[in-house]
């Protein structure tokens, strides 16, 4: 289900209404084929193809994206038309499609159609409204004319029923002249079965003339999912002189012999079309900027009285249950007494409202030194690095509103809490409060102007709170759950809640559902505050759209996580983007629709593993609802309990033992946690070799380290959004992430031009074990650096990390070993084994290289490493890292300093690794933390041969003596069949321990 704000509309259409369509042809194709002047801008696009008919194909292998653009016909300009329309088929699974409009020298504008969900079989007619991009931004291509652009990405899902390749097909792009404009509010709708027992649903849609002259118009609704309503306009023709408007009415109708055996939440999908007699071509719908919306029925369940807090607890007397731990546990009295005196906190203080639209709480930094401000009033925000005052941020918008973005977050949490204390308590002076800060909001919220990334007004996000709409889903998600706690403690009069609900929170949420993310924690994040509002406030279209919609919860769950149960998003956004779908999941068991299935599990574990072990309390929340649903003792003794949802069940069988946790594979996202005891604790090797390191960098292959309870980072982490600069100058960059460069660039793939972030190509797993002796994974990769084969392994014996870089190609190349490991405020460069002199020459201008200093380096032919002393910090004692790296040709060894986020300055270090016009290079390291001495005795590397005793080229033999064991390691990836000490293998990898 989607929808368009009210308000948008309204503008749209006054300022339409206000000029006069030029004269030009109705519609104008723009040529697809292969005649037609494409410009191929970016990505694969080798695989570019068309049928006969000039229907364009891209047919791509899983992972792969591309960026293509159709000039205009000469003299055609998307000035002189108000709809661009294209037809798309897709198979093969889950794409993502974008469109951008193109003017030079102007902003790019943007169009997200089609998002990452289960396609529609067979071809649809895409409908984007030219005058309302969703985001307008800077343009990464200069086109010397007027183009429609297309960013296609062949989507991995992971899960078996996907094709390995994605077909993507376009066609009869066109240029439309748009006389009609179609608006639902989003907001007003009925649903009543009628006497013979149909459920029935009424939708007020609103048709205005934008032409120069009267047009009789004809409308009707098409089915578009399900197979059992019907759909009518009343009326159904319509006479309309030039500028005028009416309002007809959707009847959508399920009879009475199907509502009582459908599913609850059973949902069919309507599209309103209108179109003006006489003119081909001229059908227009409710657009959202980059699609039709469709009108839903949707099959709710009997809820219960709105006084029965339905969202906050898990069943009818789970407020009683709440009190009742508050009043008899010591753990619940304490939990809730926090709860009264953070609202009483809220009382002695400025009970006010912030006086003003906000923008982003992450951008109020000092945008020279990159550094938190002091805020000290209004148009007073110190920098206390450079001891000046500062106006605007990064973007040039005024700091005032960074501030009030996050004091609009802290007030609207206040209304939950001050709910909470009034249940706790009975004491109307923290219901009062909590209602008072809803009716600032409600008489404020909609007078205050919309907001967007690059401060113009014109795009779908329509931030008011904050530049982007999703964040503002905590706020009003509060506010909900705040007014469903007041109805049922007798906190607020019904009149008042209602108020409250249609003059500020279901508007809101419908404004809100509006906003598309790509980001799968913040898509949840938007549909999970849609469906608590819906709830709360019963609003079933809110519901449909959470639940049923291509960005409800079944969709967002398919498409988010792959069968490892590890989500697109990635890194910092898979413990969200779970929490929230478990969130959903527990909505619906509440109105009795149980989803707590495999595929919700899979989900879990990824984050468990992902996340865990040692830090339980990331996911702890999302496992007390797990627990409650499956009996998997890890989930119950992980569960954090709380006062709201009590104690997690009674542990059912043996409790899980992780202080010895073993390594865990994720094949389908790409990603390996390779694991081994070690004194006590765990040595753990994160080894990403199919997916970017973070914020989707140009990173595949890159590999963080831990030992004792200290991180050795393979990036240099993630920068304030207050410090964008490094964010693009230097964390996206391949030369910020422990991986391998080739001739200083970074690994090939295609920009995200959405999100301005990188995706390179995935790496193909060739091997992973969890065995006796090591935990090891294999990877290649040929695409990353076309003409260059590489092969990393990545070993974890017991007691050190073993990494094995393999690079061969036909070509000379400079090749470079990054890592980013050398301990914050250790010995650094004194800790190497070999002289290094000051390194005079930088090591490159572009892609990050630039952003490296104070160098030093020597050239060795011969074996070296470095000890590193990690200082003691936070209680952990002091140990030594130590490097040791084989060695037989010319390498160059570098130590420098970076920007990482932890400090202010590039005073982060590390060691580079390079070896110069070589085709073929080798890399081979040991990273041994030990306190004391060393317990490594033997480090050499020997030639593997075949079973008839000729070198084989691409293998790679060790044999180390690490803590009174004995290791013999053959690296084969090529599988040719080699001799190693147990006679002969093709194996990947093989060791031999002893």
């Amino acid at each position: 289900m989607k929808y368009v704000s009210v308000i948008a509309l309204i503008i749209t259409a006054i300022c339409m209404s206000c000029s006069t369509i030029p004269e030009h042809k109705e519609t104008v194709l723009v040529p697809t084929g292969s005649q037609s002047g494409i410009i191929e801008s970016d990505g694969d696009t080798e695989h570019i193809g068309w049928d006969p008919d000039d229907t364009l194909i891209w047919d791509a292998p899983v992972g792969d994206r591309v960026l293509f653009a159709f000039p205009l016909p000469e003299g055609v300009s998307f000035d002189d038309y108000g709809l661009c329309t294209f037809d798309l088929k897709i198979t093969g699974g889950p794409v993502d499609v974008m469109a951008f409009l193109e003017r030079p020298g102007e902003k790019r504008s943007i169009y997200r159609p089609v998002d990452i969900y289960m396609p529609r079989p067979g071809w649809r007619t895409i409908h984007l409204d030219l005058d309302q991009p969703e985001i307008i931004r800077e343009s990464h291509f200069a086109y010397d004319r007027q183009c429609i652009a297309f960013n296609l990405w062949s989507v991995n899902s992971g899960y078996p029923d996907m094709e390995p390749s994605r077909r993507i097909e376009i066609r009869n792009v066109r240029l439309v002249k748009r006389r009609l404009d179609v608006n639902w509010n989003g907001i007003d709708y009925t649903v009543t079965p009628n006497t013979g027992g149909d459920l029935v649903y009424e939708y007020p849609v609103t048709v205005r003339n934008l032409d120069g002259k009267a047009h009789s118009i004809t409308a009707r609704l098409d089915r578009l999912e399900g197979r059992y309503g019907s759909g009518t306009f009343t009326p159904s023709s319509i006479q309309l002189d030039a500028g005028d408007s009416t309002v007809c009415t959707a009847t959508v109708r399920l009879p009475a012999s199907r509502v009582g055996e459908l599913p609850l939440l059973y949902c069919e999908w309507f599209l309103p079309v209108f179109s003006v007699d006489g003119i081909p071509g001229s059908e227009e719908g409710i657009l959202r900027s980059s699609d039709r919306i469709e009108l839903p029925l949707i099959i709710m369940p009997d809820m219960p009285e709105k006084d029965v807090p339905l969202v906050m607890f898990d069943k009818k007397d789970g407020l009683n249950d709440m009190l009742e731990r508050y009043h008899s546990t010591s753990w619940g009295r304490k939990e809730g007494d926090g709860i009264v005196a953070q609202a009483e906190r809220i009382l002695s203080g400025d009970l006010g409202i912030p006086d003003g639209p906000g923008w982003a709480r992450a951008y109020y930094y000092c945008h020279e030194h990159r550094c938190v401000l002091q805020y000290q009033g209004e148009d007073k925000h110190y920098c206390p690095a450079g001891g000046e005052y500062r106006d605007v941020d990064f973007m040039g918008v005024d700091l005032d509103r960074d501030y009030r973005a996050g004091e609009h977050n802290t007030v609207l949490s206040r209304t939950k809490t001050l709910a909470l204390a009034f249940a706790l308590t009975e004491d109307k002076r923290f219901s009062r409060a909590a209602l008072d800060i809803m009716g600032k909001y409600r008489e404020k919220y909609f007078t205050w102007d919309w907001l967007d990334l690059d401060a113009s007004t014109q795009t779908i996000d329509r931030g008011r709170l904050h530049f982007a709409k999703y964040m503002e889903t905590y706020g009003f998600k509060y506010m909900a759950e705040a007014i469903e706690i007041l109805r049922a403690t007798g906190g607020v009069s019904e009149q008042e809640a209602n108020r409250i609900e249609t003059e500020l929170l279901i508007p809101a949420f419908v404004e809100i559902t509006d906003y598309r993310m790509g980001t799968l924690c913040r898509q949840t994040g938007i549909t999970v505050a849609a469906l608590a509002g819906g709830l709360i406030c019963r609003h079933a279209p809110l519901v449909a759209f959470a639940v049923k919609s291509p960005y409800g919860y079944f969709s967002l769950r398919r498409w988010g996580a792959t069968a490892d149960g590890i989500s697109h998003g990635h890194g910092y956004s898979q413990t969200g983007y779970t929490g929230r779908t478990t969130e959903i999941a527990e909505l619906l068991y509440r109105l009795g629709i149980d989803t707590f299935d495999h595929e919700l599990k899979r989900l879990i574990d990824g984050s468990f593993w992902w996340s865990m072990p040692g830090e339980p309390g990331s996911i702890a929340a999302q496992l007390l609802t797990a627990a409650r649903h499956y009996p998997d003792p890890l989930y119950r003794t992980y569960a954090r309990r709380s006062l709201l949802d009590g104690e997690p069940p009674e542990i059912v069988g043996n409790k899980p033992e992780l202080s010895s946790v073993s390594s865990v594979n994720f094949p389908n996202s790409g990603y390996s946690i390779l694991r081994r005891p070690f004194d006590g604790e765990t040595l753990e090797a994160e080894f990403r070799w199919g997916m970017p390191d973070n914020r989707g960098s140009f990173s595949v292959l890159s590999l963080g380290l831990d030992c004792y309870g200290y991180h050795c980072q393979s990036y240099p982490g993630h920068f304030h959004w207050g410090s964008t600069d490094l964010h693009h100058n230097w964390q996206i960059q391949t030369a910020s992430h422990s991986t391998l460069v080739v001739d200083s660039h970074n690994q090939s793939g295609m920009k995200d031009y959405f999100k301005d972030h990188y995706m390179p190509h995935p790496s193909e797993q060739l091997y992973f074990k969890d065995g006796k002796d090591a935990a090891v994974t294999v990877a290649y990769n040929d695409r990353i650096y076309p003409g260059v084969k590489i092969w990393r392994t990545v070993c974890v014996l017991d007691g050190a990390f073993l990494v094995i870089d393999m690079l061969r190609s036909e070509s000379e190349h400079t090749y470079d070993r990054w890592f980013h490991g050398v301990p914050d405020h250790s010995n650094g460069r004194d800790g190497f084994t070999i002289d290094l002199k000051q390194r005079a020459e930088s090591l490159g201008t572009e892609d990050g290289y630039g952003m490296v200093s104070n160098l030093s380096s020597a050239i060795t032919t011969d074996d070296f490493g470095s000890d590193w002393i990690v200082p003691a910090n936070g209680g952990q004692k002091q140990f030594t890292l130590s490097a040791r790296v084989l060695n037989e040709t010319p390498v160059e060894v570098v130590h420098g300093f970076e920007w990482s986020r932890q400090f202010s300055t590039p005073e982060k270090e590390f060691m580079l690794l390079r070896r110069t016009k070589a085709r073929n290079a080798d890399f081979i390291v040991l990273f041994e933390p030990h306190r004391g001495k060393s317990k490594l005795t033997r480090f050499e590397r020997f030639t593997v041969k075949d079973e008839k005793g000729n070198a084989v080229e691409i293998a790679l033999g060790l044999n180390i003596n690490l803590r009174g064991k004995s290791y013999e390691i053959v690296c084969n990836p090529e599988k040719k069949t080699v001799s190693v000490s147990g006679g002969v293998t093709n194996e990947v990898f093989s060791i031999d321990c002893r």
